[in-house]
């Protein structure tokens, strides 16, 4: 990844400081936007369906599950960032692969569980299928970073247009998650983003970010989740309060 360094002021002239674009058909909603507690989400902020784009992807036709797991489990740098088209492909890959290794893994095991049986012999699921069954969760997961980053490297796009965000209000959205007069930043659709992911977009780029990395995706993911259990809560309130 190729992060420059420090905050680059020049993209940012506070002489052309303009208000931030509201919403103009519906008020925000979803667990990005500030409302949850008074309007059910109705929709994400999420890309619909699988990243597209092409690009050369790896050839794991012939690798095992034992090579194909040493490349599951290899880490992504926090710093690096993510490129959304090559690694959304790589990812579809690796998910293709994977089932037609799981799709072996159990057809091993249930010629095993018929065997034991015949001799009444109690059969478990076998580590190395558990193993493929945990790779597709890492996946899954890393699917997840990646449509984080397709979706919210267009807010760090805007905030180097200054006509939408000016200088004053990337120091308040680092510190507020809301522009310099208070309003909320907005995604892609012109839905409003929630101030604590906000407040994450604002401080990558502050610090010279303009791609979203591996380590803001896992971080943002971590507050989506966060503000959907609170949602859930809060809706669970509502229906006791309700019933009682």
């Amino acid at each position: 990844m190729v992060i420059q360094p420090g905050f680059n002021e020049e993209t940012v002239n506070e002489s052309d400081e303009k208000e931030a674009p509201e919403p103009s058909v519906r008020m925000p909603t979803g667990p990005y936007a500030d409302y949850d507690e008074e309007n059910p989400p109705s929709q994400f902020g999420m890309p619909a369906g699988p990243l597209s784009g092409s690009s050369e992807s790896e050839d794991l036709s012939s690798i095992g599950v034992e090579e194909f797991l040493k490349k599951i489990n290899i880490s992504h740098d926090s710093s690096a960032e993510v490129d959304v088209v090559r690694d959304a492909q790589r990812v579809e890959s690796r998910r293709e692969r994977l089932e037609e290794l799981i799709e072996d893994e159990e057809r091993s095991e249930h010629s095993l569980e018929q065997s034991r049986a015949g001799l009444g012999i109690p059969h478990t699921k076998g580590e190395r299928l558990r193993e493929l069954e945990e790779a597709r969760e890492k996946l899954e997961e890393e699917q997840k970073h990646i449509e984080l980053a397709g979706q919210f490297n267009d807010v760090l796009d805007d905030f180097g247009d200054t006509r939408k965000y000016s200088k004053a209000d990337i120091a308040s959205i680092k510190k507020t998650g809301k522009t310099a007069d208070g309003k909320a930043v907005l995604d892609r659709n012109g839905h409003a983003i929630h101030s604590d992911i906000a407040k994450e977009l604002g401080h990558l780029y502050h610090s010279g970010g303009r791609k979203m990395t591996w380590g803001k995706a896992r971080e943002i993911e971590r507050i989506v989740d966060r503000l959907l259990h609170n949602f859930v809560e809060i809706a669970k309130g509502v229906v006791r309060g309700a019933t009682q």
